[in-house]
């Protein structure tokens, strides 16, 4: 027979990812798990399960399930890897060191803006990597995903500022430090893990 379980399961997923990739990883070995025990009901019934027009055998689905396990073990792994490097990024540099995202508190780096600074984020095309997105992070918080060829807006409070570009992989950049300015306009490009600034 063919059920829409499966499909729905993928689409859930999908939706969760889109907002927190690790939650989408928990949540996966939890639908995985349920799928499983659905699918072995199915079986013992003397039913079969189809998947786009395809009839699964029991090994064939016990195996998929398995690999399903695998993709959240990575994906959940990839987060855990890039969140641990963006707080090496942000705890383990001396304050002053130029590569810093983050000063310490009271120092001249966590000096407050009165007016926010608008920072205008650009991801310039390249055909390597051109379909991966990437995560742009500021001062070790992120803030949004970013596909090929497009751009971002966000604003700071800080005087000083690092972005740092991660992806689902667990890559991350060099942080790229900056000062902002008060009520001002900021324009940043990246490029194959290069940052450039606009010439005045």
């Amino acid at each position: 027979m063919f059920n829409p379980v499966i499909l729905a399961a993928i689409f859930i997923q999908w939706i969760v990812s889109r907002y927190s990739r690790k939650t989408s990883a928990i949540i996966g070995y939890i639908i995985t798990t349920g799928i499983l025990v659905w699918g072995l009901f199915i079986y013992s019934a003397g039913d079969e399960i189809a998947f786009l027009g395809f009839t699964l055998s029991l090994p064939v689905f016990i195996i998929a399930c398995l690999v399903w396990y695998g993709l959240d073990t990575v994906e959940f792994m990839s987060v855990r890897e890039r969140e641990a490097r963006l707080k090496a990024v942000k705890t383990n540099q001396p304050a002053g060191n130029p590569d810093s995202n983050i000063g310490t508190p009271g120092s001249p780096e966590q000096e407050q803006l009165t007016y926010p600074c608008k920072v205008i984020f650009y991801r310039d095309k390249s055909m390597l990597g051109a379909l991966a997105p990437q995560i742009v992070n500021l001062n070790g918080r992120e803030i949004s995903e970013i596909h090929n060829g497009k751009s971002i807006e966000f604003t700071t409070n800080k005087k000083s500022n690092a972005i740092v570009v991660t992806d689902r992989t667990g890559g991350v950049s060099k942080p790229y430090p900056f000062d902002a300015v008060e009520g001002g306009r900021i324009e940043i490009h990246f490029k194959l893990g290069n940052f450039s600034r606009p010439l005045a």
